[in-house]
């Protein structure tokens, strides 16, 4: 009788164990789904969010752009609010470069920089300005393309 009492413990006793260790596993999955979601997220938090710099700091030049008159008054305006702007082309393009930080500040040159490239080209009627932002790695986070009419002196 002692030994069936013995074997009844044994039995539920391997039971109990493997029911943990399948709950455990279970749990460990579960665990390891999440944190690679949870990374994904971040990952795709960190682009939009770079994507969404680049976009604001690209419009800004797009709107320096679009008031101006010539490549001349545009370069002053974008030195005027960028100190660190700085003149990388010859002139046809008329080619400028703005260093930014990690904090999307600008910054002087760094080979550890994002970078706003303006591609400025003129005729006798209109402004053209090829803006692009690159990231640390050398990579186009975003790209635009602004066209504008110059004014015709009325006098």
């Amino acid at each position: 009788m002692k030994a069936q009492i013995k074997r009844k413990r044994a039995s539920s006793a391997s039971l109990f164990l493997m029911e943990l260790m399948v709950a455990i596993l279970f749990f460990t999955l579960s665990a390891s789904v999440c944190i690679t979601l949870f990374v994904r997220a971040h990952i795709q938090s960190e682009k939009a969010k770079a994507l969404n710099h680049a976009l604001n700091i690209c419009s800004d030049t797009a709107e320096i752009v679009r008031t101006s008159q010539s490549i001349s008054d545009t370069a002053s305006c974008i030195g005027s609010v960028y100190e660190y702007a700085v003149r990388t082309g010859d002139s046809n393009p008329y080619e400028i470069s703005i260093y930014f930080n990690d904090n999307y500040l600008p910054t002087p040159q760094s080979n550890l920089a994002k970078v706003e490239t303006i591609q400025l080209t003129e005729t006798d009627s209109t402004l053209s300005a090829a803006i692009s932002f690159t990231d640390d790695n050398g990579e186009e986070v975003y790209h635009l393309d602004v066209v504008h009419a110059k004014e015709k002196d009325l006098l």
